[in-house]
């Protein structure tokens, strides 16, 4: 449980931004609620007789069940394989659409990898509100979303902006803006919208 600890300690923005990074923590939880459960059984055992204990048992086999069933994390609307799988099949569909281009802003969780990936594209992703935030915590001057764009742009020119997560827009309305202002909406498919440069 110290090494979780430290991870997070160390990597202070990966680990709430990047649900992945909990999963080293799970061998650990499990290991300590398993001995508090194990010792809770023993002292019920010796309080309380047979009946009393096998209740107890089935109350907390009960009660685990509904922690698993309530999803601790709420905004996984789907479970992981089946979202992975979302995500695979809309950068296949979206890659051929943008002509498997080079040129391509990903806003996107997942900062394009999919995308990348499966949809044969490649370009920057825009930051997260969350990485914003980190950038704010250590000091990084604030820049506006046309600022951002065009140090991205004096890199290589950009003639897709792909969004997969629209709550992105809504985080960051100066991107919004930019977006309506210099690009058009031009395709879009299932779980993904493609502008292109006017």
């Amino acid at each position: 449980m110290a090494g979780c600890l430290v991870q997070a300690l160390v990597f202070v923005h990966h680990t709430p931004t990047h649900v992945y990074y909990h999963l080293l923590a799970i061998v650990p939880l499990v290991v300590a609620v398993g001995s508090v459960a194990g010792a809770l059984g023993g002292v019920i055992r010796r309080r309380t007789d047979r009946v009393a204990s096998r209740v107890g048992a089935v109350a907390l086999l009960c009660a685990s069940v509904l922690l698993l069933v309530a999803r601790p994390y709420p905004y996984l609307e789907t479970s992981l394989p089946n979202r992975l799988a979302m995500m695979v099949a809309a950068a296949r569909e979206a890659g051929p659409a943008l002509g498997h281009s080079d040129r391509v802003l990903f806003v996107s969780r997942a900062y394009g990898v999919v995308q990348q990936y499966d949809g044969y594209l490649a370009g920057p992703a825009w930051p997260l509100q969350g990485d914003l935030d980190a950038e704010a915590r250590f000091g990084v001057p604030n820049r506006s979303a046309e600022e951002r764009f065009a140090a991205m742009e004096e890199a290589q020119p950009i003639e897709w902006v792909l969004v997969t997560e629209l709550a992105v827009l809504e985080e960051q309305p100066d991107l919004a803006r930019l977006l309506r202002s210099r690009f058009e909406l031009s395709v879009q498919g299932d779980g993904w919208t493609a502008y292109r440069r006017r």
